[in-house]
């Protein structure tokens, strides 16, 4: 494994915290997301 840079470290503080602010919004909205297996609008913007 490569170290992790620091850009990563904090895109992925990103999508944690945008994915935990979501999920406080509309839980039932992160549990479809995850039982469907489809990623988070967050994680998908981030691989475009």
């Amino acid at each position: 494994m490569q170290p992790l840079s620091r850009r990563d470290v904090l895109q992925a503080a990103a999508v944690l915290t945008t994915t935990a602010s979501v999920t406080a919004i509309n839980p039932s909205l992160a549990l479809a997301e995850d039982s469907s297996g489809a990623k988070p609008a967050s994680l998908a913007q981030i691989d475009a």
